[in-house]
């Protein structure tokens, strides 16, 4: 889902804002990016293109910039067998083998697999003054080792070697982008990084593990700074952003065509946003705030009309000795509960025909300090709003965009796989008969959604060529964590292993990272490694009373970047 916004002021340029919707319905937002200085073009990994210089170098002709960048990942990746329901008929001998759901029964059947990732991210720069990027992925996905079992409805279900399909070229970006005197026009198909990244994210910032998604929009922006021509230091700076959105790819609505016998018709969903948006800076201190109009039509005529509303915040005091202590917070809130708007049936029920009140909160802070580029340690404390009741007509549960990752193990994996099955099992005719509209949002594909947590990380760079990264979370449930498909079968509020949801005990997650790159003729060559071990809480009991066991996670990864 994806509501993409791009701050931008004369004449500099913004990044953007998004809104989604998940599991049962829960919506979400993803929300602006900071405004870039007009030193530099901002890039979606984090950097700035250069500036064309005209001095005839490579790659430049007078003021015309064409740059080229890119990098190639090859990753391989280890994972404890990972328990993700708690069926118990599954595990019958007398159980015909046509009515065993999964070969995998309650488990999630990959333990090996490797991967790759080839981006490529061209860029012309006219004079700073027109812009055109484009990005795309080719080879993007597993492609040797185990695949997962039962989990289809997940967004990047892993259940198939689709690097080297079609599945796996991605087209991620090609828009243009106008610098005049008076503000930013950028018009074409972006991406959507906004704030700590909670509720939009690009997918291209990760510490630990690895996260190839990422929201997607053809979008119309205008971006200003009104105050700019005062000089006026205090207000010079605030920017004014108009956008309007047409979602391609996100996790709640996607633009895609079926092939229907000798036919070829369009069978995916309509979802339009209006956008507008605030950010003040004065002296490296940040506000913003948006809003967003999102509308959305499924193409079984399923609807979804919300309003959003987020403010982020960012500060930070500069010490002596290249000490920096700094602090941000974002806070979002979604609801059709508003005059004019009306009830959503994106997330179907038999029990409410008429469609769902949606309210939902999240928030996520984070305090640090830093020294140098050396060492950053930093607690970061979140909240996603739940729904323990799924059979009534208020959708209370809050998903935090994917790319937002919290750990490597608890929320990216367990809890991703766990309602990707509750998900799947839903929507299989042996269970349902046949698919009921809308268990697709029931997976929360790595989000955090219905929990607090706690987490603290240090991260230091010893050498130029090498850091690393060591974090701990701890997270609980923030209210009853109730898989709906059990909840629908019958009707108690069972957990995703079929046990009790009387403990809200999460777990605690360590997560270790190390990263190594060193230039050879101009291209970045590296390797890293990353470790993430969970220690289940008594949430994860099966109806048995058994705990689930201990998941550990491995990833080993070679890289290029140009």
């Amino acid at each position: 889902m994806l509501a993409a916004l791009v701050w931008a002021a004369a004449p500099a340029l913004a990044d953007e804002t998004s809104v989604e919707v998940e599991g049962e319905g829960e919506v979400e937002i993803a929300e602006p990016e900071a405004v870039d200085e007009p030193e530099g073009v901002p890039d979606p990994e984090g950097g700035a293109a250069e500036e064309p210089s005209g001095d005839g170098s490579p790659g430049k002709t007078g003021s015309l910039s064409i740059q080229i960048p890119g990098h190639f990942h090859l990753r391989f990746n280890g994972l404890a067998n990972l328990q993700v329901s708690g069926i118990e008929s599954w595990d019958d001998p007398t159980t015909p083998a046509d009515e065993i759901l999964f070969g995998s029964k309650n488990m999630l059947g990959q333990k090996f697999w490797a991967s790759s990732r080839l981006r490529i991210m061209p860029e012309l720069n006219w004079n700073n003054f027109l812009i055109v990027k484009a990005e795309f992925d080719l080879i993007t996905g597993p492609w040797v080792g185990d695949t997962t079992q039962g989990v289809g409805t997940a967004h990047e279900a892993r259940d198939s070697f689709y690097a080297y399909d079609l599945q796996g070229q991605r087209f991620r970006q090609l828009y243009l982008e106008l610098r005049p005197s008076f503000g930013l026009i950028r018009i074409g198909q972006q991406m959507s990084q906004w704030g700590m990244g909670i509720l939009a994210n690009d997918g291209s910032d990760v510490l630990f593990g690895y996260y190839d998604g990422g929201d997607i929009v053809e979008r119309v922006l205008f971006a200003t700074k009104p105050f700019q021509p005062t000089g006026i230091e205090a207000i010079k700076d605030l920017a004014v952003v108009f956008a309007g959105d047409l979602v391609f790819n996100d996790i709640t609505a996607q633009m895609k065509t079926c092939k229907k016998g000798k036919k070829i018709e369009y069978c995916g969903d309509l979802a339009w946003q209006a956008i507008a948006a605030l950010r003040w800076e004065y002296r490296g201190q940040q506000l913003g705030f948006y809003w967003v109009y999102r509308n959305q039509t499924t193409n079984d005529d399923r609807t979804l009309e919300v309003m959003v509303f987020d403010g982020f915040a960012h500060g930070q005091v500069d010490f002596p000795q290249d000490l920096t202590a700094y602090a941000e917070a974002e806070v979002a809130y979604i609801t059709n509960q508003l005059p004019g708007l009306e009830k959503t049936t994106l997330a179907y029920s038999i029990s409410q025909p008429d469609g769902h009140w949606l309210e939902q909160f999240g928030m996520a802070g984070k305090i640090g300090l830093r020294w140098k580029e050396m060492i950053d340690f930093w607690i970061e404390l979140g909240y996603a709003s739940g729904d323990a009741n799924n059979l009534d007509g208020d959708l209370l549960q809050f998903k935090m965009d994917p790319g937002h990752r919290v750990g490597m193990i608890l929320f990216p994996e367990v809890l991703a796989w766990q309602s990707a099955r509750a998900s799947t099992l839903a929507s299989h005719p042996n269970m349902a008969g046949e698919p009921v509209p809308g268990v697709e949002l029931l997976t929360s594909d790595g989000g955090v959604f219905a929990s607090f947590y706690f987490n603290p990380v240090l991260r230091v760079q010893p050498l130029e060529y090498l850091d690393g990264a060591i974090g701990v979370v701890v997270a609980r449930a923030a209210t009853d964590m109730v898989s709906p498909f059990s909840q629908k079968l019958g009707g108690a509020p069972l957990n995703y292993l079929s046990g009790p949801t009387t403990s809200k005990d999460l777990g605690v997650e360590l997560d270790m990272a190390i990263n190594f790159s060193y230039p050879v003729k101009g291209v970045a060559m590296g390797a890293g490694a990353h470790f993430g071990y969970l220690w289940p809480g008594r949430y994860f009991t099966d109806g048995n009373g058994d705990r689930m066991a201990d998941v550990w996670m491995v990833m080993g990864r070679l890289h290029m970047d140009w």
